[in-house]
């Protein structure tokens, strides 16, 4: 075999890989609410078109923010507040996965006037930590969410 179909077949096998793993090309997701302004799926409220998927870490700190998942949804990590009041809200039957790329890595922070409201029916899984204003939950097997 030439050298030059070593090299071919190597970058052929390398871009495949790199095709596969979406988390190589994850982003950052930034609430700007420029589309209806409360849904998460709408890719003009992104900045950074388009909404997140695996592997986007998202940010939500817009004063004032509702934020509504009406779908199944993903993303490597999500920032809640910090510098304004904000609140993300999972509606009843819906189900979610936060994973970031490691379990001891940071999957939800959530700042001062960060609210996270899960409604009714459905899961969302943390597979990483969880931090707030408070303190850190570390290596928990399971977190529990009060429902009132």
């Amino acid at each position: 075999m030439s050298i030059k179909k070593i090299v071919y077949n190597v970058f052929v096998l390398l871009f495949a890989f790199i095709l596969m793993n979406g988390k190589l090309f994850a982003e950052e997701k930034v609430w700007n609410a420029d589309g209806d302004g409360t849904t998460w799926e709408s890719d003009a409220n992104w900045w950074m078109s388009g909404h997140p998927i695996e592997g986007d870490d998202v940010a939500i700190d817009m004063d004032a923010a509702a934020v509504t998942i009406n779908q199944t949804f993903k993303a490597g990590s999500i920032t809640l507040g910090g510098k304004e009041n904000v609140e993300l809200r999972k509606i009843n039957f819906v189900h979610g996965t936060i994973e970031p790329d490691s379990t001891s890595d940071v999957a939800i922070t959530n700042k001062s006037g960060g609210h996270l409201i899960l409604e009714g029916i459905g899961t969302v899984t943390v597979r990483g930590t969880y931090l707030d204003t408070l303190g850190t939950s570390v290596n928990e097997p399971s977190f529990m969410f009060w429902v009132k």
